[in-house]
């Protein structure tokens, strides 16, 4: 059920449409994992959060901030993308159920991709542990840069072109690129 407050501060049917792209980018498989999960949709639109949007593993739910600021700017498709790339990773690790995300297993693909996004960046992060090292953002990032160039997101390149999170966008090209659309692709 759609409340009112929503249909008034949302615009449900812009955040539908972003929703929609987001999901056709990954296609089918996609569709059917989540049609199989319990993942929930969380909407936050108080300002002060940093993140724009957060994956929890333990509760299966993504959450979205600054929702009507993300519409308002055409990249709300690329958080919801970035956000689902965690979902995914989640969704593979079944197999290995020591691990969190399948990107912390050594030798899966997205580990690969997250080992590559890694050693692209200026300057590369020294610590694991911490947020911009994490295999899992990693991937992530990966994956919503892939998106953004993809989509040639003009709104998303200029806000993220040489921030240190992201890999410099002809670098990404030439390197990453054809990697992450491989794994799009085929995963």
């Amino acid at each position: 059920m759609i409340t009112e407050w929503l249909k008034e501060k949302l615009c449900y049917n812009e955040l539908e449409q972003a929703f929609k792209k987001a999901l056709s980018f990954y296609g089918e498989k996609l569709k059917t994992l989540l049609l199989s999960s319990d993942l929930d949709l969380l909407l936050n639109d108080k300002k002060g959060r940093k993140a724009l949007g957060t994956f929890c593993a333990e509760s299966n739910e993504i959450t979205l901030n600054q929702v009507k600021t993300l519409l308002n700017e055409n990249r709300l498709d690329c958080v919801f993308v970035h956000e689902l790339a965690h979902f995914i990773d989640h969704e593979r690790q079944n197999k290995y159920s020591r691990y969190k995300f399948a990107s912390s297993r050594h030798g899966t693909k997205e580990r690969i991709i997250a080992e590559l996004f890694r050693s692209k960046m200026k300057p590369v992060p020294q610590k694991r542990t911490n947020y911009r090292g994490r295999t899992c953002e990693l991937f992530a990032r990966a994956i919503e840069e892939f998106y953004g160039i993809y989509t040639d997101n003009q709104n998303w390149i200029k806000e993220f072109s040489g921030w240190d999170y992201y890999v410099e966008i002809e670098a990404f090209k030439k390197e990453i690129y054809p990697i992450v659309k491989s794994y799009i692709d085929l995963w």
